[in-house]
């Protein structure tokens, strides 16, 4: 009787649960195919089972003497149809080109300043899979002005003597401006201008020198001179064809031609000496 009433307990219980929990005993649930298929609920993102790497072979973490910096990639992976592009920003978050570039072979960039850089390449593939690099580098192209006065011997270009040692004074202005702290070079010879857009070069020997006028580190007038005795020239930075005004001469307005300032002292005083002569022979013939 004991058992009877256990058994019927027991499948009291069962229908319970059964009515409770269908789901419990529906076999259907606990096959592989479904809840725990590989194909569903464990199905792998495509990302992680394609990879790809992206490797800058050049420009290198270095610094490139010339304007052109070379380009080189290469890229890994085991997806499909690798896609890589390139661009570099400079310093001030600038890029060099307004839209990536597509890389396909080896090739190069043009940069025509002295600045630091960053090279960023990137590489996707069809499956979605994707890597970024960098490499920081620098350019330095334009030569920069030496901070101290070299060896006092004029540079080549043109020949001339070597004797003497006289001071030259370049005045630098743009127009009617002129200009204080712009950089200039004397053939090996340096100097600053000052608040009157001087600059003065002591212990200068005669000879052909390369005049240089340099503003940001940009070369912006470059002509030559020639030394032969203590000298002084003008340049303006609005006419770069121009060449260096002689300060020594004085053009004499509406003759078209330049006058030495000796000549032009010189001939004045003789012309009051010629008039001093007149006015005494005419006061002696008034005499008579």
């Amino acid at each position: 009787m004991v058992k009877m009433h256990k058994r019927k307990i027991i499948v009291f219980l069962l229908v319970a649960l059964a009515l409770l929990f269908p789901n419990l005993v529906n076999a259907s649930n606990w096959s592989v195919g479904d809840n725990w298929s590989v194909g569903t609920n464990w199905l792998v993102d495509s990302e992680d089972t394609y990879a790809t790497e992206i490797t800058i072979v050049e420009p290198e973490n270095t610094t490139y003497t010339t304007s052109t910096v070379p380009i080189d990639c290469s890229a890994t992976t085991n997806g499909t149809n690798p896609v890589i592009t390139w661009n570099i920003q400079f310093s001030n978050g600038s890029w060099l080109y307004a839209e990536n570039q597509t890389y396909t072979v080896a090739t190069s960039a043009t940069i025509n300043e002295n600045c630091t850089a960053t090279f960023c390449a990137h590489v996707t593939t069809d499956e979605g899979a994707s890597d970024y690099e960098t490499v920081v580098f620098t350019v330095v192209v334009v030569e920069e002005p030496e901070t101290t006065p070299a060896p006092s011997t004029p540079t080549g270009g043109g020949g001339g003597g070597t004797t003497g040692s006289y001071t030259v004074t370049v005045t630098v202005h743009n127009d009617s401006k002129v200009l204080a702290n712009v950089e200039v070079r004397l053939g090996n010879y340096y100097a600053t201008s000052d608040s009157d857009g001087k600059a003065v070069f002591v212990g200068v020997a005669s000879g052909f020198y390369e005049l240089k006028v340099y503003v940001a580190g940009q070369v912006l007038y470059e002509n030559s001179v020639t030394v032969q005795g203590d000298s002084g020239f003008m340049v303006d930075l609005s006419k770069p064809e121009q060449a260096p005004i002689d300060t020594d001469l004085v053009v004499v307005s509406g003759v078209g031609f330049e006058v030495p300032v000796w000549a032009v002292v010189g001939g004045f005083g003789f012309l009051l000496a010629v008039l001093a002569f007149s006015g005494r022979g005419n006061r002696r013939r008034s005499r008579r």
